[in-house]
Order: C-alpha cells, then sequence, then structure tokens
C-alpha cells in the first residue's frame, strides 16, 4: 500500500502531531508499506530525503506565514505525489485544503487526522476577538469538508468531531503512544546526580514545564501561578524548557519572568530530544497546564517516567494521566498554585499506570485504510 501523507508540519520540526505522524509513518514503512510525506520547507533541511525509511519531500514556502503559504502552495505536490497512492492521510488544519482538493481531483480516498477540536471553547480562550473568530472560522471550514474518515488521537477529540455532525462511523479510536524506548525512568543514575550534571540546585523543589508557549498551552496561567507558590513553598523553582515559538507567547512569557520573584524562573532553550528524559528525572513533578489538549504526549511522557504530573482536566488529560497526579481546573492561574503547592507537600492522587501501544496505533490506521479501499 502506498500512503500519502500532507501535513505542514514534519520532523525535524518539533511537535506533538509532528511526532505523531513520524510514528504512524516510520511504523507503516516497517512493515513494508510506501510512504510520502508531502510538507513545509524547513530552513536547514532538504527539499527531499528519506528519514527512517519515510520519504519526505518539501513544498518551498515563505518563512513567514509558512503554513498559510502550504494551504496554497502544497498542492502542485500533492496532486504530483499522489497519483499513484492508495490513500492520501492530511490533518488539521492547513494541509486539510491541499489534500482533500488532490483526493477530489485524482478520486482518491483522504483521511484527516483531528488533533484536536475547540469549538465553542475557541470564545473562551483570551485571544483577541479578531484571531478568535478566524481560528473558530478555520476548524469550522476543515470540518465541513467531507473526508472519507477520521482518526481521533482521544475520545474528547471523537466527542468533538460530533460537535460538527461528523458521523461516528466515520471516526475512529487510535491513542498515540510517547517513545518508551526514551521515556522511561533513568534506573542508573538518581534524581541527585542528574540534577548535578545539568545545573539544577539540590535541594530546591522543582516543576518542570516543557513545550511551546501557545495560548493553548497554559504557559501563562503557571507564570502567573508563581508569585502564589513562592509565597507558601520557598524553595520551589520552575523551569521552563521554552520553544521560540510562537515568537510572540515567547515574548510574553519572558516579559512575565522578568517581573516574577528572584530566582523563581529558570528559562531554558529547547533541549535535544536524547537529554529531555534527564530535565523530566531532575525534577519533583512535571507541569501540564494547556487550557486544551488532543492527547497530551508531555503528560503521558512524564507519565511513562513514573514522574509525578500536575495537570488541568482539559481536552484528553484525564483519559492520558495515570500514577501520581494532581487534575485541577483549566485557564485558572490560582488552581495551579494550589495544585502545585499541594504537590509539594506529597498530596498526589494515584491512578493505575497506563501503557499506549505504538504497534496498535499503526495497526489501527492501516484498518481504517483497508475500509477505505474496499469502499
Amino acid at each position: 500500500m502506498k500512503i500519502c501523507f500532507v501535513v505542514e508540519y514534519y520532523p525535524p520540526h518539533v511537535g506533538g502531531g509532528e511526532n505523531l505522524f513520524a510514528a504512524l509513518a516510520e511504523g507503516l514503512a516497517a512493515k513494508g508499506h510506501v510512504c510520502v510525506v508531502v510538507t513545509c520547507g524547513l530552513k536547514g533541511s532538504p527539499v527531499e530525503e528519506i528519514r527512517n525509511g519515510v520519504q519526505v519531500k518539501r513544498v518551498r514556502v515563505p518563512q513567514r506565514g509558512d503554513r498559510m503559504w502550504f494551504s496554497l502552495l502544497g498542492l502542485k505536490l500533492a496532486l504530483q505525489e499522489a497519483k499513484d497512492a492508495d490513500v492520501i492521510h492530511t490533518t488539521t488544519y492547513n494541509g486539510a485544503f491541499p489534500a482533500w482538493l488532490a483526493g477530489k481531483i485524482l478520486s482518491k480516498p483522504v483521511m484527516i487526522t483531528a488533533h484536536e477540536v475547540l469549538g465553542p471553547l475557541w470564545q473562551e480562550l483570551k485571544l483577541p476577538r479578531a484571531a478568535a473568530w478566524l481560528g473558530a472560522a478555520a476548524e469550522k471550514a476543515v470540518l465541513a469538508l467531507p473526508f472519507d474518515a477520521y482518526s481521533c488521537n482521544s475520545h474528547n477529540t471523537r466527542k468533538g468531531l460530533a460537535h460538527y455532525g461528523i458521523p461516528k462511523d466515520k471516526a475512529f479510536l487510535a491513542y498515540p503512544a510517547p517513545d518508551y524506548m526514551r521515556f522511561k525512568p533513568l534506573e542508573r543514575e538518581d534524581q541527585k546526580s542528574i540534577r548535578k550534571k545539568i545545573g539544577l540546585p539540590q535541594s530546591r523543589f522543582i516543576y518542570l514545564f516543557y513545550g511551546r508557549p501557545g495560548m493553548l498551552k497554559g504557559a501563562d496561567y503557571l507564570a502567573d501561578a508563581v508569585p502564589k507558590i513562592c509565597r507558601e513553598v520557598p524553595d520551589a523553582l520552575l523551569v521552563m524548557i521554552l520553544s521560540r515559538e510562537p515568537v510572540s507567547g515567547y515574548r510574553r512569557i519572558l516579559k512575565k519572568a522578568a517581573s516574577l520573584p528572584w530566582e523563581s524562573v529558570l528559562i531554558k532553550d529547547s533541549v535535544p530530544g536524547d537529554e529531555l528524559p534527564k530535565w523530566i528525572q531532575a525534577a519533583d513533578c512535571v507541569i501540564v497546564p494547556s487550557i486544551s489538549e488532543g492527547f497530551g504526549f508531555c503528560c503521558a511522557e512524564a507519565c511513562a517516567m513514573d514522574k509525578p504530573v500536575v495537570a488541568t482536566w482539559a481536552g484528553s488529560l484525564p483519559e492520558v494521566v495515570s500514577g501520581r497526579h494532581i487534575l485541577v481546573e483549566p485557564g485558572s492561574a490560582e488552581a495551579l498554585a494550589e495544585g502545585i503547592i499541594l504537590a509539594s507537600r506529597g498530596g498526589w492522587t494515584q491512578k493505575a499506570r497506563k501503557a499506549f501501544s505504538q504497534s496498535e496505533f499503526v495497526e489501527n490506521h492501516l484498518r481504517a485504510y483497508e475500509k477505505l479501499l474496499e469502499r
């Protein structure tokens, strides 16, 4: 079988969606299927390459607004690569339009992965009115297109699709999985030795956030929670491993951090993937303050390392979290602060360990592709 993926971002671009599609495409390629990815060009990356058995072909787009440009400029390459494909697979949002149109022109079945569906939540976000309206309009426009199948990475996402009238028989659940080979307890190194190696203080209560400083990830609320946490837990240190994109979010967090109590926050640029588990192991807990979450790789990765988590109950996080955890109200700095203070005192809730299967994730998609071809 040949599958043509049309997605705006793919590794080495960093993100949960990128990890999901890389794991899927590489899993399919390992089973002997041909996978080609049509995606945005990245600075420093070749126009064409083979990554772990997957053919990656990049569309040259302006760096400013690259995702938007991909919606317009991706169609030509999508048509070229999908003409002999069995199935086209895309994602929300910017890859959806060229993929759907290519499917119509070539009479090919098109599947879409819905990472998360916000629906009415768009109006509750602290976004400028125009930005909230555009986001809601884009979501509505994409989900109005009649795709042949919908891959959902959580029950919450599947429920969101129902809000838009997507038939249940067209949507299927396929939980992705963290990289359990990378994210596992580091048994040979204790917390003390790791802190010494990476330069973190030994005696402080360290709570860790890592990821993008986008509005939905809740980093702003976490920064706003710091003053109360410092009053109740004087030795607390927030470590934030932040992507510099989106630039507006990154600058906003830097500005907030500058006004916080001295030595209460450490902001660090993104670390290499192989180094990230050391930072998780070094922390006393991981914070996932999301306003919405399609799956929640950060949560799943921390739980895989047996690291306690303070998370909101937004989106899919209650489905994903396990082990020692505390769930709090999303969109509230006060609730986050109270949850982290409780965590510093060991007030965890315990939940049976969850494990997500990468092989099952790939098999679920294979069965869905085969159903499309039978039709």
